[in-house]
């Protein structure tokens, strides 16, 4: 989907940290993955001896599903489609891209049946 210009969360840190004082410091982004050093405590910016050592988060866009068991497959679809869509906009005639489509496809369908299933047919 085009968000029109705007800036749209795709991780909500809180969750994957496990100490609130804990902050991730970004990178970089590979396919669905930040990369991003952990900065412990009270730590602004990453130390430079010893070399920092970087994590991989998953990139989940949040989603506000009233819903609890299709929150998940919501989810899911926002990113796959957001990362499928920037991957279409940066190589138009990649398979690869092609192939992250048939999946977010097979998804989004998923999601109308159990969407079906739990009777919530303004949402399917």
């Amino acid at each position: 989907p085009s968000f029109g210009g705007a800036w749209s969360p795709l991780l909500d840190c809180r969750l994957a940290l496990k100490n609130t004082y804990d902050r991730y410091w970004p990178i970089g982004v590979h396919g669905s993955k930040l990369l991003a050093i952990l900065l412990k405590g009270a730590f602004a910016v990453p130390a430079i001896y010893p070399k920092p050592i970087t994590s991989a988060v998953p990139l989940c866009v949040p989603s506000a599903e009233a819903d609890k068991a299709l929150e998940p497959m919501e989810s899911s679809a926002l990113t796959l489609s957001t990362l499928t869509q920037h991957m279409v906009s940066m190589a138009p005639s990649d398979d690869a891209a092609d192939a992250e489509a048939v999946g977010l496809d097979k998804l989004l369908l998923k999601l109308m049946q159990a969407a079906c299933v739990a009777e919530r047919h303004e949402t399917a």
